[in-house]
């Protein structure tokens, strides 16, 4: 099916008869897609149409075959009362199962969101323990330097305590000299 477009650029600076004539060619390329979607929406009820009178074909067979199963209910009285109790049964039985398979489905949507939770914590995981490998590893450590990742871990977490601790110190000397520079200012005032 053809596609309306913008104006290409080259037509911008054509006359406006071109520019008419591309117009009526979109024009004619829309009424296209219209009949075509025409044609496709008269063939979607045609067949609707067509599911319609299967339906209602069945529908009639079932009635008919429901008329039958009353003539030969009425007929017996104990024929009646085992069909209403077995159709009750199985109504039962129906239900019980229905519920029983909408549970299943919940827990199996419960199971798929679990798994894929942990599929990406695992993904997480393996991503965190390869970057841990390639730490050591550009690091030239040794394999008698860390024996695991708990190692690298503890020695990471020692590290962060005495970056921040100089940081720490490395504030409070810029505060002392602050200070000793006010001193020193004041100093040479008197």
């Amino acid at each position: 099916m053809a596609t309306i477009e913008a104006e290409p650029e080259f037509l911008q600076h054509a006359c406006i008869a071109t520019r008419m004539l591309n117009k009526r060619r979109q024009l004619y390329d829309v009424k296209e897609i219209l009949v075509a979607l025409k044609e496709e929406s008269k063939a979607k009820i045609r067949e609707y149409d067509k599911q319609e009178d299967k339906l209602r074909k069945k529908d009639l067979q079932f009635q008919e075959s429901l008329a039958k199963f009353e003539l030969l209910s009425k007929g017996n009285e104990s024929k009646q009362l085992r069909a209403a109790k077995r159709a009750l049964e199985e109504r039962k039985l129906f239900e019980n199962l229905s519920a029983t398979h909408d549970e299943k489905i919940l827990e199996l949507e419960d199971k798929r969101s679990e798994s894929h939770r942990l599929t990406g914590l695992l993904e997480k995981k393996k991503k965190y323990r390869d970057y841990l490998t390639n730490a050591a590893r550009h690091l030239h450590l040794g394999p008698n330097q860390f024996s695991n990742h708990e190692d690298i871990l503890s020695r990471h977490e020692l590290l962060k305590q005495t970056k921040d601790r100089t940081k720490q110190r490395l504030e409070d000397l810029r505060q002392e000299i602050a200070k000793q520079q006010v001193e020193i200012d004041r100093n040479e005032e008197k």
